[in-house]
């Protein structure tokens, strides 16, 4: 028995999680997606981390947004999708997508930092102030 089948963890979850390890650390996540039970949103997340890790970032902005629109609510895509905006200058973009990835729960603090930098960087100052409150009672 496997770990996760032990501790009652859902296998997708666990499978995401080990996909997304094993392409930080360089591997190619092909064979593992292939055998996963995991939704189409995951498998672009996965496929537009594998992009990012890469050098290819609007193939992984692409594949975000394909993750994104198989499931709105994917935070980790959401987040993704406004870093790599954020990377090509496109801020207003990136504060829609970090901004809806702060209405999914749990929420993402990465998020709410960046998002806080944006609102500052836009002279948003209370704002910024509500997401670095909420990042101290996260």
């Amino acid at each position: 028995m496997s770990k996760a089948q032990s501790t009652g963890a859902p296998q997708p979850a666990c499978d995401s999680d080990l996909i997304e390890a094993s392409i930080l650390i360089g591997q190619n996540p092909e064979p593992l997606l292939s055998k996963s039970r995991l939704t189409v949103a995951d498998k672009e997340y996965l496929q537009g981390i594998h992009a990012e890790a890469t050098g290819r970032s609007e193939a992984a902005l692409k594949h975000h947004l394909a993750a994104i629109s198989a499931n709105p609510h994917h935070r980790k895509a959401l987040f993704k999708a406004g870093l790599i905006s954020e990377k090509f200058g496109d801020d207003s973009a990136a504060v829609g997508y970090y901004e809806k990835c702060r209405e999914e729960l749990p929420v993402l603090e990465c998020c709410l930092v960046n998002l806080a930098i944006m609102y500052e960087d836009k002279g948003r100052y209370q704002e910024a102030i509500w997401c670095l409150e909420e990042v101290l009672e996260a």
